[in-house]
């Protein structure tokens, strides 16, 4: 039988070995770069002339009512081809750029997605790689581990994209519903009870896809990672394994998700807090820092404003950043400490899946 408290007890053991014995700098700052990698720290072109023509419609209009008046005949006035004014010209510009600029942002950003997808699922394994061999590297590991990270690649990349596209259906449906109802209308006047109704029938089946979801995720990561890191297999074989040892433990494995999620539960509690703390004590220090810099920097803002603004780009937003990153370090226990946790219980279940 699988004693719970030993593999708590273990992993936080592990933890404590990983970060502090001894305690390196260097070595946080790889495994919060990686941890973050792996998600760990948690064209038609027209032209629209009708502005441009505006104000000598109405004097055709005049014309053409003289004309009827007195039965003679009056030459229109054509409208111009081109824009001829800047604002007219600048008008042009933006609608002839207006769709090939949206298409190639919207490329853009399906690239970076695929992109990070796939980063994803491979820093995934050098994480894994990083704790179980008590290390922080990225190079020989990103190599060592590109056949499985690409067979996880080809998994999340469509279950991520199915995952967003069912609730981004889901939000638009609940959108149109309200939009009937007349929930956005002014004078409408509808009553609470019906709005209520349709958001929880929608929210209903948000918490639905968001339970499925996250427990498919919860078992990919867990499970069927190790698998593909410990066997060098890939992701449906590893999946079929996860699906045996399931079948001879079920009881383990539903103790462990029922501890798994109230462990994570407090482990996110607990990082917000210290980050809190956290923030809270740099207050000061950076504050003393700002207001001893204040005096020099607001004369340089004064005789030089783009030199200010330069340095300012240069030396203070590294900087801002550099402290951002070292405060995810306040997430990077509780990450390992949750990707051990899974460890040791499959270490319990079956010797051979000791990854220690």
């Amino acid at each position: 039988m699988v004693r719970f408290t030993e593999i708590i007890d273990a992993s936080l053991e592990w933890t404590a070995t990983v970060l502090f014995r001894p305690f390196k700098p260097k070595k946080w700052l790889i495994l919060i770069f990686v941890g973050l990698m792996a998600g760990y720290l948690s064209g038609g072109c027209n032209l629209n002339l009708n502005r441009f023509g505006k104000d000598k419609s109405k004097n055709t209009g005049s014309l053409q009512s003289i004309s009827a008046y007195t039965n003679t005949p009056v030459r229109k006035e054509l409208k111009p081809s081109f824009p001829s004014t800047p604002q007219e010209i600048k008008h042009y510009i933006l609608q002839q750029l207006k769709k090939p600029l949206i298409l190639t942002l919207l490329i853009c950003v399906i690239l970076l997605f695929v992109l990070l997808t796939w980063l994803s699922a491979r820093f995934t394994f050098i994480f894994l790689d990083n704790i179980t061999k008590n290390d922080a590297s990225v190079i020989m590991p990103f190599k060592a581990h590109r056949e499985i990270g690409n067979s996880l690649f080809l998994f999340f990349l469509p279950f991520s994209v199915l995952s967003f596209s069912l609730l981004g259906w889901i939000i638009f449906y609940l959108f149109k519903s309200l939009v009937s109802l007349g929930v956005f209308t002014a004078a409408a006047k509808i009553a609470a009870g019906k709005i209520l109704v349709v958001c929880a029938g929608y929210g209903l089946f948000i918490l639905f896809w968001v339970f499925i979801a996250g427990t498919v995720n919860l078992i990919v990561m867990d499970f069927v990672v190790p698998f593909m890191f410990k066997d060098k297999i890939k992701f449906m074989r590893a999946w079929s394994k996860f699906t045996e040892l399931f079948d001879r433990h079920k009881k383990d494995f539903f103790t462990f998700w029922a501890l798994r999620v109230g462990l994570s539960i407090c482990c996110n509690l607990a990082a917000g807090i210290f980050s809190f703390l956290a923030i809270l004590v740099l207050i000061l220090p950076i504050g003393i820092i700002v207001l001893g810099l204040f005096f020099p920097f607001f004369v340089l803002y004064k005789a030089l404003p783009v030199i200010f603004y330069l340095l300012l780009f240069l030396i203070g937003l590294p900087i801002l950043l550099f402290l951002g990153y070292c405060l995810r370090g306040i997430i990077l226990p509780f990450g390992i400490f949750l990707r051990t946790l899974s460890l040791k219980f499959l270490a319990r279940i079956d010797e051979k899946y000791d990854f220690f």
